[in-house]
């Protein structure tokens, strides 16, 4: 009699096979079992798959029943923003701890995660045009429903007491990434540039020798210098009173400071290209969670 040999194949055969199907098949899941089950759109990241607004209304409104058991929508934006207004049935999920708890909890066979943020759904109150989508505008004097409707197929959004978040969106009147200066009546006090991150405020060389030089000292009271270069690149030769600050911890300490009305940052570093603007990214998300309870108030509203 033979007796059926289980071939054990070794860990690295098994990712070179899990790498060769996915290979010939891109329209694989991760684990390799089966295809994705909604039809995906070109993104800002190409590394994630992407969907878009009509396909999550279409998902909510059960038009993928027969090829998914369930989902769940992941709002990662900070609670303030979620309690404003969010689709209904999201979780709010805005740190890496709350993520990690789902991997604690139970899932079940086909069933799917959609990730948000309010970078492009929720930029404004009545700015969802771009998706052909109209929006009831929110009373602040109560709780209401804002309804997406999405050819003739209604999805429900929830909406808070956010008084205060939907005032300053509608004062800002414009495309509201979080990034970007939210003051209700002020503009930037400096002149700004188109630059490789679109949402950040960037400014000329010209400018910044212009700050210095005092040339807006009748629009800013003071300004600020933050060089996120490395030590030894800061020590070989930097801008005059700069500040040296290149890590998490040194850009966290400036929010532990005094701060004036007016009062501007401007970050750099090699190329302001990546480290000035992920450390400009920083201070403002930190910023926003340190004030979450006061939004739109922030301890450095204006940033460049």
């Amino acid at each position: 009699m033979v007796i059926p040999f289980k071939q054990h194949l070794p860990s690295t055969s098994i990712t070179k096979t899990a790498v060769n199907k996915l290979s010939l098949n891109g329209d694989l899941i991760a684990d390799c079992s089966r295809t994705y089950s909604l039809p995906t759109v070109a993104g800002k990241h190409q590394d994630l798959n992407s969907i878009s607004p009509q396909t999550l209304f279409d998902v909510i409104d059960g038009c993928y029943k027969n090829v998914i058991s369930s989902y769940r929508i992941i709002d990662c934006r900070y609670p303030y923003e979620f309690e404003g207004g969010h689709i209904e049935g999201a979780e709010n999920r805005h740190s890496h701890a709350s993520i990690l708890e789902l991997l604690q909890q139970p899932t079940t066979k086909k069933q799917i995660l959609i990730f948000h943020y309010d970078v492009e759904c929720y930029q404004k109150i009545g700015g969802m045009e771009y998706f052909g989508l109209k929006v009831t505008k929110p009373k602040s004097d109560k709780k209401s429903l804002m309804t997406l409707d999405v050819k003739n197929s209604t999805t429900k959004c929830h909406n808070g007491d956010s008084v205060q978040a939907t005032s300053a969106v509608d004062k800002h009147n414009k495309p509201c990434r979080d990034l970007k200066t939210v003051i209700a009546a002020e503009h930037s006090s400096l002149p700004t540039v188109a630059g490789k991150h679109q949402d950040l405020n960037s400014i000329s060389p010209q400018a910044l020798s212009d700050v210095i030089d005092g040339c807006y000292k009748n629009v800013i009271s003071s300004y600020r210098i933050i060089d996120c270069r490395y030590p030894y690149e800061f020590e070989g030769g930097h801008i005059k009173g700069a500040e040296n600050r290149h890590s998490h911890e040194s850009i966290l300490e400036l929010l532990q400071q005094p701060t004036a009305k007016k009062q501007i940052v401007i970050f750099h570093c090699e190329f302001s290209s990546e480290r000035g603007p992920k450390m400009m990214r920083f201070l403002r998300s930190k910023d926003r969670e340190l004030n979450k309870e006061n939004y739109p108030a922030l301890n450095y509203p204006e940033i460049y």
